[in-house]
């Protein structure tokens, strides 16, 4: 009878222990699955914010190339000031050179 009592006790505490594993193993699955959700919020926030890095990086390069874009086209507007100046230049001293060669020819007769 004493050994019967004694065996129903370490079942029923055995019972009891294995409730709390138990119990503690459904915590830490819990814990886990917290944790793994927190992570997963955090790998989405870094690919958020990679994006946003990405997208202004993305404005910046869009906005240097237009500035090289106006930098060419008043590079090139500048150069064909410069070159209508250099034939205005070139009309004006041949215009020059046939006045000088007429005024030559009129001396010389």
């Amino acid at each position: 009878k004493e050994i019967e009592k004694q065996q129903a006790i370490r079942t029923k505490e055995h019972a009891i222990h294995t409730k709390e594993v138990e119990k503690q193993q459904v915590i830490k699955a819990k814990d886990q699955a917290i944790q793994a959700k927190e992570m997963e919020k955090q790998q989405t926030i870094k690919i958020k914010e990679l994006e946003i890095e990405k997208a202004i990086e993305m404005k910046e390069l869009a906005i240097q190339a237009k500035e090289i874009e106006k930098q060419q086209a008043i590079r090139t507007k500048e150069h064909a000031i410069h070159t209508k100046e250099v034939e205005k230049q070139q009309v004006i001293k041949a215009k020059d050179q046939a006045i000088q060669a007429k005024e030559m020819e009129k001396q010389q007769t």
